[in-house]
């Protein structure tokens, strides 16, 4: 189970991983090839068989519905399941731009005040047969990054490697990919949005902490299921 950090050809993506891999504190770790986050997807024939080679039941978009007619996913042959799930953080930040002043700012607002649409990503990938399943936003790195995190979290991944996983997608994406991306946006100049450092994930994980407990608790009390968590976590993680 090498996929740590791996990046996973799938067309013209620079920020496709499986996120497989990593030990969780109970001596288990999460299986390889059945969770993968990437930033957008615009795949035709020529990457059908990169496609095919992911197995994808689910592919979650995170994007407002602008972004989604602006700049469409595109899967060849038959597609896996497409879930549209706006995960809102667009409108929030429209009715408050000072809210996207930061990275910090930004991710504060998401698990302050969205609590429930980020359960409900977090139950579709609970969903009986929704593995092997794919989260993806435009840069695979702001919202895509929250709902890993926490995924990875709940199931028992340390700190350390919730922020690491997180991390990489500095790696992936420089000025380049944000200067397109910033072209395509309406709503806010996203240049202070840019980077992808450590500390910004273990916030993220300590203000669900400072909510709920823990971040399990965090999902369920904003309308994850316990049983579903359960399934979720006996599908994603290998047995001692």
């Amino acid at each position: 189970m090498e996929s740590v950090g791996r990046l996973v050809p799938l067309g013209g993506t620079k920020n496709c991983r499986d996120v497989g891999g990593y030990p969780t504190v109970d001596g288990r770790r999460v299986r390889g090839g059945l969770l993968f986050r990437s930033d957008l997807p615009v795949l035709d024939e020529e990457h059908a068989d990169e496609l095919d080679d992911l197995g994808l039941h689910t592919v979650i978009d995170l994007r407002e519905p602008e972004e989604r007619a602006a700049q469409p996913a595109t899967f060849p042959g038959q597609p896996p399941r497409i879930v549209a799930r706006t995960f809102g953080l667009g409108p929030v930040v429209a009715a408050d731009p000072s809210k996207a002043s930061s990275l910090e700012r930004l991710y504060e607002t998401a698990i302050r005040e969205l609590g429930a649409p980020i359960a409900g990503v977090v139950s579709e990938l609970c969903a009986p047969d929704a593995l092997p399943a794919l989260v993806h936003c435009t840069a695979g790195k702001d919202r895509t990054g929250i709902i890993i995190g926490l995924v990875l979290s709940a199931l028992g991944v340390s700190d350390d490697d919730v922020a690491r996983d997180y991390s990489l997608t500095a790696a992936n994406l420089g000025h380049e990919f944000f200067r397109d991306v910033n072209t395509h946006n309406a709503r806010v100049d996203l240049t202070s949005l840019m980077g992808a450092d450590e500390a910004l994930m273990l916030h993220v994980l300590s203000m669900a902490r400072e909510i709920a407990g823990d971040v399990r608790s965090y999902l369920t009390t904003n309308g994850v299921r316990e049983e579903d968590l359960d399934r979720l976590r006996d599908s994603l993680l290998a047995p001692q």
